[in-house]
């Protein structure tokens, strides 16, 4: 997944879709990274802190910086942005979220 935060170029993480679709996936079994730049676990304060470890405890884990996301083998890439724009990534493998109505 390419975007985990509420907007683009934010940290924000409280009632972002995002987290909780990474959260579905993951109860569903599927292994999912995510990237984005702005989220750092180490970094997140107050309620977005909390927010993030109940919904994502393993947050830690599933991060990645953009290197790993653009040699990464994947069957599906989901965008929740345009950040996926700022990747070299294989196009016919994105679903961009932001296009659905």
């Amino acid at each position: 997944m390419v975007g985990l935060a509420f907007k683009q170029g934010t940290d924000d993480l409280r009632e972002s879709p995002a987290v909780d679709l990474v959260r579905k996936l993951l109860d569903a079994g599927m292994i999912v990274e995510v990237y984005d730049p702005q989220i750092e676990p180490k970094n997140l304060i107050g309620q977005n802190l909390g927010y993030s470890r109940a919904i994502l405890p393993g947050i830690d884990d599933i991060l990645i910086d953009a290197s790993s996301a653009q040699s990464g083998n994947y069957d599906r890439i989901i965008a929740t942005n345009r950040l996926v724009d700022t990747l070299d990534l294989d196009a016919d493998l994105i679903i961009d979220l932001s296009t659905i109505v």
